[in-house]
C-alpha cells in the first residue's frame, strides 16, 4: 500500500484500498457495509438533485463500543464539489445524523485529476439536532499539500491502541494547525529580523526577551539607522503580503495563461515564481521578484487583459495575467524605501513553509470547518504579532463571536421588517411567536423547517433585498428557494 502521503496527494484511490490501507491499520476490524442509500427513490431524487450520484454505507469500526461509520459519497461529473458542498452536505446530514462519528468520502466517479474530500462529523452527545454536528474537512488530491493530515493520521497511529472518538475531533480540528503554523511562521519572522538586527526574542523563563545574537548586517544602521522597530516592522509587512499572496493564488488569480480565465491561475504559483527563477534573481528575490509583483503589477492598473509586467513575466518563464488589486496593501510606503537584500535561502525556506500547507479562502461557519490555513489567521497574526495590540486595546474578534452577533442582528431585523405592528390579542400572540421562531429557523439552519418557512418567502426576500446591505452572499448561495 502507498504512504500516507501518496495516498491523499493523489487521485481518491478507491474505498477498497482506502479501507484496508489507510483506516483498518489504525481503527481495526471493521464490518462492511452493503446497504445503498440512494438505492430508495426518494433519496435518490433528492440526490440527484443535489449532485449526488450515489451515497453507500462502505463499513462500520468499532470504537470501543461507539460505532465509526463511513460513507462513500459519489459526485455528479457536471458538479462541482466546491460550489455544491452545502446543498450536498445538508442532503448528507438527514442520513447521518443518528451516528456519534461519521467519515464520509466524497470523490467524483472519474478521480483522475479531481480533488476529493475526507469529513469527519461529530455528533454532539445527547443532541438529537442535525446542525449541531460538527465537520472538519480535508480537501485533497495532487493540487493540494498533504502534510498537516498525514501528521494527523500519524498522531492516530501513534495512539490507535487506545482511541476514543474525542481522539478523532482532537486530530480533525483546526486548532492544532492553527498553533503550528502560527509557531513556524514566528521563527521565519525572527530569521528575517535577527538577519538584520542581530536580534532576537528567545523564550526565558516563561517570557520573550529580547537578546543580540549576532552581528547585525550593514543595512541595520545605514538604513534603518539602528531602529529596532522600524526592522521588525518592514519585516512584519513583507510577510503579510506573502501570506496574501498565498491566499490570491488559492483563487487563481496568479499567474493566469493568456486567454483563461480568471480562476484557472497557478495554484502554486508564488513557490513556482522563486523555483522557476534563475540564480541571480533568487539572490536578490524581493527586489527582482517580489517588489515588481507587489507595486508594478498588482498595485498598478494594466488595462483589462492585466497582463503581468515583462520583468515578472521573464521571472516566472511565461507570459501571464495578474489582476490590478485597488487597495492599499501593496502601495509603497516610507519603509518599502528601504532596500534590504536578503539571502537565497531565507526565502528557499520561507516559501517552503508555505508550500507545506493547504491555504483556505472557504467562508466556513464555526461548526463547518475546512482544514487549512484561512484568512483567520491574518488576525491571530496581528493580535499576536504586531506590537502593543493588546495595550491599544485591538483585538481580532473569533470568528464564532462574528457569526453570533451577524446571525442575531439579522434575525432582529427580519422579525421587525416581516412582522407589522398590529394590535394584541392572544391569538396573534400565538402567531407572532411562531412567526418568530421560523424567521430564527431560517437564519440559523436555512434547510430546516423549509415547507413552513416558504409561507414567508415573498416577505423574507423582500426584507433582505431593501436591506441596507442588499441580500447578504450567504443567505443567497444557502437559501433553499435558490434566490
Amino acid at each position: 500500500m502507498k504512504e500516507l502521503k501518496e495516498v491523499f496527494n493523489d487521485d481518491w484511490c478507491g474505498m477498497e484500498l482506502f479501507l484496508s490501507g489507510v483506516l483498518s491499520p489504525i481503527f481495526g476490524e471493521y464490518e462492511k457495509g452493503y446497504d445503498v442509500l440512494t438505492s430508495d427513490s426518494e433519496v435518490k431524487q433528492k440526490a440527484e438533485l443535489g449532485g449526488i450520484e450515489e451515497i453507500k454505507h462502505a463499513a462500520t469500526f468499532d470504537f470501543y463500543g461507539s460505532d465509526l461509520k463511513i460513507f462513500d459519497v459519489t459526485i455528479s461529473a457536471d458538479k462541482n464539489l466546491s460550489h455544491n458542498k452545502v446543498g450536498i452536505q445538508s442532503i448528507i446530514r438527514k442520513y447521518i445524523a443518528q451516528f456519534e462519528g461519521t467519515l464520509i468520502v466524497f470523490h467524483y466517479k472519474d478521480a483522475k485529476d479531481k480533488e476529493w474530500r475526507l469529513s469527519y462529523i461529530e455528533k454532539r452527545s445527547g443532541s438529537k439536532d442535525t446542525t449541531s454536528a460538527k465537520r472538519f474537512t480535508y480537501i485533497l488530491g495532487k493540487a493540494h499539500p498533504a502534510r498537516t493530515i498525514c501528521d494527523r493520521f500519524k498522531y492516530l497511529t501513534d495512539h490507535k491502541d487506545s482511541l476514543v472518538l474525542q481522539d478523532l475531533t482532537d486530530a480533525f480540528s483546526v486548532e492544532p494547525l492553527s498553533d503550528e503554523f502560527f509557531g513556524e511562521y514566528r521563527e521565519h519572522y525572527a530569521d528575517l529580523v535577527e538577519y538584520i538586527s542581530g536580534k532576537r526574542f528567545v523564550k526565558k523563563g516563561g517570557k520573550f526577551i529580547e537578546e543580540k545574537t549576532k552581528k547585525a548586517d550593514g543595512a541595520f544602521k545605514e538604513i534603518f539607522a539602528g531602529d529596532d522597530k522600524a526592522v521588525r516592522d518592514y519585516v512584519k509587512k513583507l510577510m503579510g503580503r506573502i501570506v496574501f499572496l498565498h491566499f490570491l493564488q488559492k483563487k487563481g488569480w496568479l499567474g493566469v495563461a493568456q486567454g483563461a480565465e480568471w480562476g484557472s491561475g497557478d495554484k502554486n504559483f508564488v513557490y513556482n515564481l522563486f523555483k522557476n527563477a534563475d540564480e541571480t534573481v533568487k539572490k536578490d528575490f524581493l527586489e527582482r521578484a517580489l517588489e515588481p509583483l507587489f507595486f508594478r503589477t498588482l498595485n498598478t492598473a494594466r488595462g483589462e487583459a492585466a497582463f503581468a509586467p515583462k520583468e515578472l513575466c521573464a521571472v516566472y518563464g511565461k507570459n501571464i495575467r495578474i489582476p490590478y488589486l485597488n487597495g492599499g496593501l501593496f502601495e509603497a510606503d516610507s519603509l518599502d524605501k528601504k532596500k534590504v537584500k536578503f539571502k537565497k535561502e531565507h526565502f528557499e525556506s520561507l516559501l517552503e513553509f508555505f508550500s507545506q500547507y493547504n491555504f483556505t479562502i472557504d467562508e466556513t461557519d464555526p461548526d463547518d470547518v475546512e482544514i487549512g490555513v484561512d484568512p483567520e489567521m491574518l488576525g491571530k497574526i496581528f493580535e499576536n504579532l504586531l506590537e502593543d495590540n493588546k495595550d491599544k486595546g485591538a483585538f481580532y474578534t473569533p470568528k464564532e463571536i462574528v457569526q453570533y452577533m451577524c446571525r442575531e442582528s439579522l434575525i432582529q431585523y427580519l422579525i421587525t421588517a416581516v412582522i407589522e405592528p398590529v394590535e394584541m390579542t392572544d391569538s396573534k400572540v400565538v402567531s407572532i411567536n411562531s412567526t418568530t421562531d421560523l424567521i430564527r429557523s431560517f437564519v440559523e439552519n436555512p434547510y430546516a423547517n423549509v415547507e413552513k418557512v416558504a409561507s414567508l418567502k415573498k416577505e423574507l426576500l423582500s426584507a433582505l433585498r431593501s436591506s441596507r446591505c442588499a441580500t447578504p452572499p450567504w443567505v443567497a448561495a444557502r437559501s433553499p428557494w435558490g434566490c
